[in-house]
């Protein structure tokens, strides 16, 4: 099995098809069980260790992906202020590594971006550099 089919059977599990049916049988079960816990373990390993208190006690992979959606793609005014105050409060610390801080900040662009957020060529320059 490839790894895209691996994704799509584990993918169905966060968005099912309409008109699934739960199985039955207990082999069945006991597969979709096991899938269920990759889907989960998928998607903690995938994100940051800051997530981990949000989804810990979280079972089905549904609610763990609509519990990170709600929080992270989020386009609310509040959203868009926090991370404009962590974009404008990123400094470079003393010996910290320019790679590092370039990642944050590349990090938070990208985040603003997804709420919807467009960030001038100048603003960019700005924030780097202020």
């Amino acid at each position: 099995m490839d790894q895209s089919s691996r994704r799509d059977d584990t993918w169905k599990l966060i968005e099912p098809s309409p008109g699934t049916v739960a199985p039955t049988d207990d082999a069945e079960l006991t597969a979709l069980q096991a899938l269920k816990s990759k889907a989960l373990t998928m998607i903690a390993l995938s994100g940051r260790d800051n997530v981990i208190p949000y989804i810990a006690n979280i079972t089905k992979p549904y609610v763990c992906w609509a519990t990170l959606k709600a929080l992270y793609a989020s386009n609310s005014n509040s959203r868009k202020l926090l991370l404009w105050r962590k974009l404008t409060s990123l400094k470079l610390e003393e010996g910290g590594s320019m790679s590092t801080f370039l990642q944050h900040f590349k990090e938070f662009i990208n985040e603003l971006a997804c709420a919807g957020e467009t960030i001038a060529d100048e603003e960019h320059v700005l924030n780097t550099f202020s």
